[in-house]
């Protein structure tokens, strides 16, 4: 139940569901023999049947319905009597409720509470099986140590249950990424945080809405020829989406990214955008884990060369070459796990600052990106012209370089920017009359600035690096690393170089230190792993598995001495096969001797666990009063058990005569201490047995 409550990831229904739990608890603790009466449960559950479909007609949903449903359904179970065939019904529905679960959420909660549920079911399966066990040889409450464990039946059927638990899990595991991505997809299931900034258009602010947020985006490994990418080795910038065309304090792209053509995504073919192939320069490899957050843009380092995917919810992707964007064909409610290649140029100074203007159809196609509204002033370009000063025309790279240390050195970075007059563009009134703003005010002011003197540039927005996890060594990327920052064309090297005006203040401040910060980290690194190899364990990654399981048992007779080969006459090519046989008898013969030696301590300690004849006689003494309450006779509390019994007797004829036999039996054992003899044990166990079986 706290599983499906938290699948549905809501408080309220998490605390109504404990609250009930308890209630239900303490009142069968307090007093064991109240129970619903038939009736009312009858009612209650056709209540719940219409309240089911009321609610799946009312929110168009199924999957959440039905967990309320299969909740309070289960608590009216629990105060139903407690029998053997009721708590069988209790163990299939929990069953049933994490199946649920694991289709409403693939959180790590359910992974805890799955980790808490297979052992707890194997539990309760097992103390099931021991009280029909129980019942059948007569005895209910008492395990007559004096004949033995109970084995056979109860043995293999608990070696069953365990084994078919195992094989479930096996097929779960293995066949999640195939068949359970897809159920996710159901509304509502799970909602991603909401992620501003990232979409095709943008007001001026949108992005500073989340810079104070520490929610997690996404996870990622970076390397570079095999060696994890530290922090401070290497500059991070995720990009995220480029942005060409700005009016009224709005930046847009001049078509829209999601009517973009989708490519195809698989692990043996990934996408290669056109021209990669001309890319020079180390090649950086990054394994990324995006959270289910509301934009579908991907995000990696700049420079993209190949993205394969590592999931099977992340099938196509839409690339859109203008503003080299790529995001999902479609959204998910799960994460995203996929590899990209990315090459960083090796371009030198030198190369940036030769001095060379694009052809006249280069800048036609590059047109947009020049683009001023109406909005800006002639100050905004009379400021850029000073700023820039007596820098040639054509040394675009040493005038970009020139606005950029300016805004960096003149204005301050904040969060919280006053706004701009009614009739005042935002960028205008940042640079000339309020100098003060975050990353998006300072890489539009310079996007601007630079049009103005007549450089093609576009604004960016990503994250910058992250949090970095010493444990997983990779980047934890929150939405307060969201940044802002631009891209300027540079015809010397015939491609975009990215800008960042940002004042280096603006950086995210260091991770905290201290218990609870190390804390942190270690979850978000069992987190990462959690999203990695069971929510989006793909397909690829199985096969992997099961190429190094081969090559381990090809391996199998290097292992074994010269006269184990010569016996067994394994070779490289069978062992495979050959193995896995071996392994799996070697597997059966220790669980088997693990069962022996587990059953063989419980014989050598049964004495010391055996519970005293008094305690047996309360045992067997409680099924007699139970046998003879449903025949309608009922103990006062003023009778001893002698007279209860006499009494039964006498009003119900010799019939009842055996009730005196266990009645005596009680009395010698309870009150006098005294241990039954086998054939004393044995007349007690027919005498409950005769009344057990007398009709009324």
């Amino acid at each position: 139940m706290a599983a499906l409550a938290l699948g549905e990831g809501s408080a309220a229904w998490l605390l109504v569901v404990a609250v009930l739990f308890a209630s239900c608890l303490v009142v069968t603790g307090l007093r064991p023999s109240w129970r619903l009466r038939p009736a009312l449960a009858t009612g209650a559950i056709l209540l719940l049947i219409q309240g089911f479909v009321f609610e799946v007609l009312a929110s168009d949903a199924f999957l959440v319905p039905a967990a309320h449903f299969l909740v309070l359904f289960q608590l009216v179970l629990l105060t139903q009597e407690r029998t053997s065939r009721n708590y069988g019904l209790v163990c299939v529905m929990a069953l049933i409720h994490m199946m649920l679960a694991g289709v409403l959420s693939v959180d790590m909660a359910f992974g805890v509470c799955l980790v808490v549920f297979v052992p707890a079911g194997v539990a309760a399966l097992a103390l099931l099986n021991l009280r029909r066990e129980l019942e059948r040889s007569g005895s209910a409450t008492d395990l007559a140590w004096h004949e033995g464990l109970p084995r056979g039946r109860m043995l293999a059927t608990l070696g069953l249950v365990s084994l078919g638990e195992l094989a479930l899990m096996v097929v779960v595991f293995l066949h999640f990424p195939r068949f359970g991505l897809q159920l996710f997809q159901l509304r509502p299931v799970q909602r991603g945080p909401a992620l501003t900034g990232f979409s095709d258009r943008v007001r001026l602010g949108d992005l500073g809405r989340i810079l104070d947020n520490a929610q997690a985006v996404m996870a990622a490994r970076v390397s570079r020829d095999g060696a994890p990418v530290e922090p401070d080795t290497l500059p991070i910038l995720w990009r995220g989406i480029a942005h060409d065309t700005y009016e009224d304090g709005e930046w847009s792209t001049r078509h829209y990214i999601r009517d973009s053509a989708s490519q195809p995504l698989s692990p043996e073919r990934p996408f290669v955008p056109p021209g990669a192939y001309l890319l020079r320069g180390d090649k950086v490899i990054q394994e990324i884990t995006l959270e289910p957050v509301t934009s579908r843009v991907l995000f990696y380092l700049p420079h993209l060369a190949a993205l394969g995917t590592a999931t099977p919810n992340l099938d196509s992707l839409c690339w859109h070459a203008e503003t080299r964007t790529a995001s999902s064909a479609r959204g998910s409610s799960v994460s995203l796990r996929y590899t990209v290649t990315s090459v960083v140029p090796s371009r030198s100074l030198e190369r940036l600052r030769r001095r060379r203007k694009p052809n006249a159809h280069t800048l036609a196609h590059l047109k947009p990106c020049l683009q001023l509204p109406a909005s800006i002033g002639p100050g905004v370009g009379a400021l850029a012209q000073r700023v820039v000063g007596s820098i040639p025309d054509d040394a675009w790279y040493d005038r970009a370089k020139a606005i950029e240390a300016y805004l960096k050195g003149h204005y301050e970075y904040t969060l919280a920017p006053r706004r701009a007059p009614a009739g005042v563009d935002p960028v205008e009134h940042f640079l000339l009359a309020e100098p003060r703003g975050h990353c998006e005010h300072f890489a539009s002011a310079m996007a601007v600035m630079l049009r103005s003197v007549g450089i093609p540039s576009r604004v960016v927005t990503g994250f910058r690096a992250g949090d970095w996890n010493e444990y997983g060594r990779f980047y934890l990327v929150r939405q307060r690393h969201a940044h802002a920052w631009v891209e300027a064309y540079m015809p010397s090297v015939h491609d975009w170089e990215p800008f960042d005006p940002t004042p280096p203040t603006a950086a995210a401040p260091p991770p905290p230190e201290g218990f609870l910060a190390r804390l942190d980290r270690r979850l978000a690194y069992l987190r990462l792993a959690w999203n990695s190899y069971v929510v989006n364990y793909s397909a690829q990654e199985q096969r992997e598995l099961a190429g190094l399981f081969q090559r381990l048992l090809a391996g199998l007779p290097n292992a074994l001495p010269s006269w184990g080969r010569d016996l067994l006459a394994l070779d490289a090519g069978s062992a495979s096969a050959a193995g896995l046989v071996v392994l799996t008898v070697v597997g059966v013969l220790l669980a088997a001797a693990a069962g022996l030696v587990a059953v063989g301590w419980l014989r050598r300690r049964r004495r010391g666990w055996a519970p005293g004849w008094a305690g047996r006689a309360r045992g067997f003494y409680g099924r007699l009063e139970a046998a003879l309450r449903r025949r309608g006779f009922r103990r006062l509390a003023s009778q001893t058990p002698l007279e209860f019994a006499a009494a039964v007797v006498a009003a119900g004829g010799e019939g009842y005569a055996p009730a005196r036999v266990v009645a005596e039996a009680f009395c010698r054992a309870r009150y006098g201490g005294k241990r039954l003899s086998a054939p004393e044990w044995r007349r007690v166990r027919q005498a409950l047995a005769a009344i057990e079986r007398k009709r009324r």
